[in-house]
């Protein structure tokens, strides 16, 4: 059985797995919209793109503190 700290860290690291992926999709997204032409949307998905990379680079941010406190412990 894990100890909180070690869910704690299993968990924030799962959110950054998941970050990741959406914002690996999105670009993907992004490439196609501006590829076919469709600016206006690519607008948009865009800042989507750029939503989720501030999510992920929070995720991460959190996934390190988590693994200092775990650390020091």
């Amino acid at each position: 059985m894990q100890n909180p700290g070690e869910d704690a860290v299993a968990k924030a690291a799962c959110h950054v797995m998941v970050g990741e992926k959406h914002v690996a999709q999105q670009e993907i997204l992004l490439a196609e919209l501006v590829q076919g032409g469709h600016e206006r949307e690519a607008v948009e998905a865009r800042q989507v793109l750029e939503a989720l990379q501030t999510l992920l680079r929070l995720a991460r941010k959190h996934l390190r503190r988590v693994q200092d406190r775990e650390n020091n412990r």
